[in-house]
């Protein structure tokens, strides 16, 4: 197979020699030598070995031809890899090692997250990185600063994202989750990382009381260049009871269905506010850069603030965003107080002017959507009038009720699924504002299903 490929490919085409794909191709390749190379007649183990060779000097020299981001990374690793793997090569060791470590430094924020904010990022990169820190070890090298603390980082990182079912949120171009692979990396956590509610580079909140987890993405875009899969959720959350999800935005849909794509990384697909029935993100129409990142780009809010405390146990967490201010001159602002227990979680989803009330022309409208994760079900409560009681798949009962509003129960899509695609519930507030609205809601845990 391998010299079938060289034969077929060996000169090069466009999509093979790109950085990313041929980084990818050469750790793999690497990495699967010996399996290779066991018993290979000598013209196979020949051209096995000078196409490594060449694929070597050819990433040396076009590495930074490479999509800016994840792409660079890999093509660094497999150059890195290759002079601690491939004889005679060496002496591009110590420069290879400069330039992976420049670039993690500028990829891997100082608490373990990715430029790109996108959590399945942190999964890929450490299946690299750990693997290589291995391999610095076997040579008896020291590994590059900051490498080693960064792994460190970016394990506490994936604890941070992940809920209770076992998987990480869904913000960014997270897609179809890979239980296999993460359950790999967090293998070699050694939690020597301190746990904060806030992880401040990253701009995700992780509120965590009893059986109950809360995710909240409050933090803008990533920088242009990177931000092609980037999704529209500024402060929208995930949650968890136990093992069992209860709200999931609707993450990325895999590659067979990419024509999902658009409505996915709009904010109406996250767990938020909707103002004006337009996203809290701007979608970037300019030819060049859609050609160059495959997508068109989004960026705003360019101001998110959080701040957490905590009361007699509880957890209060107080965010907002400036996305809506230059369209219609508001700001969202979301309350969070999920109780010691756990059990309750008060919301309140503030709409106003930046330095207080304003008065707008017309009323404008908005919507708040808790999408329910499709393991659940939720309907109408029998025994309160006005709220939706949500059944999760382990039985558990929870009750959604806000006061002064009126629910609905509407279609939505959770995209980010291994069979593609999946129709699920989502409960949304409606209303209208003049420059001013409070909207205030509470979940609260039920006890047992009685169906």
């Amino acid at each position: 197979m391998a010299v079938e490929w060289t034969i077929r490919h060996g000169r090069g085409s466009r999509i093979a020699w790109d950085p990313g794909i041929a980084g990818r191709r050469l750790i793999s390749w690497l990495t699967f030598a010996n399996y290779l190379l066991e018993d290979a007649d000598p013209d196979t183990y020949d051209a096995i070995t000078r196409s490594l060779g060449a694929d070597i000097a050819r990433l040396s020299a076009s590495w930074r031809d490479g999509a800016d981001g994840y792409s660079r990374l890999v093509a660094l690793t497999a150059l890195v890899l290759a002079g601690l793997c491939v004889a005679g090569h060496e002496s591009q060791l110590a420069e290879h090692e400069k330039l992976l470590v420049a670039e993690v430094s500028k990829q891997v924020l100082g608490d373990g997250g990715h430029i790109s904010r996108n959590p399945a990022t942190i999964v890929d990169l450490l299946l690299d990185f750990l693997p290589l820190k291995q391999c610095f070890a076997a040579r008896g090298r020291p590994l590059p600063h900051p490498i080693g603390p960064a792994i460190s980082e970016m394990l506490a990182m994936l604890r941070h994202m992940r809920l209770g079912d076992g998987m990480l949120a869904r913000f960014n171009g997270m897609s179809v989750a890979a239980p296999a692979e993460l359950a790999t990396v967090l293998a070699y956590d050694e939690m020597t990382s301190t746990a904060t509610p806030f992880r401040r580079a990253s701009r995700f909140v992780r509120l965590d009381r009893g059986r109950t987890v809360i995710v909240l993405d409050a933090g803008g875009p990533p920088p242009l260049a990177i931000a092609g899969d980037a999704h529209a959720g500024c402060l929208s959350f995930e949650m968890s009871s136990g093992t069992s999800m209860i709200f999931a935005n609707g993450g990325a849909p895999g590659s067979a269905d990419r024509d999902w794509r658009a409505i996915a990384r709009a904010t109406i697909s996250h767990n938020t506010l909707v103002l004006g029935d337009v996203s809290s993100s701007v979608l970037v129409r300019d030819q060049v850069v859609e050609e160059m990142l495959g997508a068109s780009p989004i960026e705003g809010p360019s101001k998110v603030t959080a701040t957490v405390e905590e009361q007699a146990g509880a957890l209060e967490l107080t965010t907002s965003h400036d996305g809506y201010q230059k369209r219609f001159g508001l700001i969202h602002r979301r309350q969070l107080v999920l109780s010691a227990s756990g059990q309750r979680l008060l919301g309140i989803d503030h709409i106003a002017g930046p330095k207080g009330s304003v008065r707008l022309r017309r009323d404008l409208p908005f919507s708040i959507h808790f999408h329910v994760h499709p393991d659940a079900q939720c309907r109408p409560s029998s025994s309160q009038r006005g709220a939706a009681d949500i059944v999760l798949r382990d039985g558990e009962m929870w009750r959604l009720s806000a006061a002064g509003s009126q629910l609905s129960f509407e279609e939505s899509m959770h995209f980010a699924d291994s069979a593609g695609p999946r129709p699920c519930l989502q409960i949304v507030i409606r209303g209208a504002t003049f420059g001013e609205t409070d909207v205030r809601w509470v979940l609260e845990w039920i006890g047992p299903s009685a169906i």
